[in-house]
């Protein structure tokens, strides 16, 4: 480690390799989720988030996010399909109707 001055105040220099720069950087899982989101909305959904509809998409987001190191998805599969076995099929009318607003833009836009 190298110690300088910069503007009158001692400084010193750290060289990090990638695993220790990544170990000590606390947002860095933050920075990657939010890049991934931002990948995910664009490339699936191009771009066309409608606000009534962001926190369905992100919940989706945050579901897929959470299991996407689970060793049981054939076991999440056989049960998304039984709960779909299961429930009556549900309209895109109903889907619409039934959509809360994200609670972010309730205070900007009339309900």
């Amino acid at each position: 480690m190298a110690a300088f001055v910069v503007r009158d105040r001692p400084c010193e220099r750290v060289v990090q390799t990638k695993a220790q720069r990544r170990e000590s950087d606390a947002l860095q899982v933050c920075h990657w989720t939010i890049s991934l989101l931002k990948r995910w909305l664009l490339g699936t959904h191009a771009g066309a988030v409608a606000p009534k509809h962001l926190q369905a998409y992100l919940d989706e987001y945050a579901f897929r996010h959470n299991r996407r190191k689970t060793n049981g998805v054939g076991r999440i599969a056989a049960r998304v399909i039984e709960q779909l076995v299961a429930h009556p099929p549900v309209t895109m009318r109903s889907l619409i109707d039934d959509t809360r607003r994200c609670r972010w833009f309730r205070s900007a836009q009339p309900a």
